[in-house]
């Protein structure tokens, strides 16, 4: 059983500082890799975003799994993995 409801605090995602971003700058790929994201998941940040927003919104989560599933013609268990990835953290 995976559990999503760790990685439930996203107050930080939308802030970064100077340092952090020249590191991510530089280490782009090696971040990249460290994460198991590739370029290709830019084309998710419209749904990841609208993800946060219904979140913030108070829909519950199956909700919103099925929802965009439906709105980016994805299976509801393929949007909560890309929502689960997009949502990692990692020490850089």
């Amino acid at each position: 059983m995976q559990k999503y409801k760790e990685n439930s605090n996203i107050g930080h995602i939308r802030s970064i500082s100077g340092y952090v971003w020249l590191v991510l700058e530089i280490n782009q790929e090696e971040v990249g890799a460290r994460l198991a994201l590739s370029r290709s998941y830019i084309k998710h940040v419209p749904m990841f975003r609208e993800y946060l927003s219904m979140l913030a919104s108070g829909h519950k989560k199956d909700y919103i799994y099925h929802h965009l599933g439906d709105k980016y013609h994805m299976h509801h268990s393929s949007v909560k993995r890309v929502i689960f990835k997009l949502l990692q953290t990692i020490e850089v």
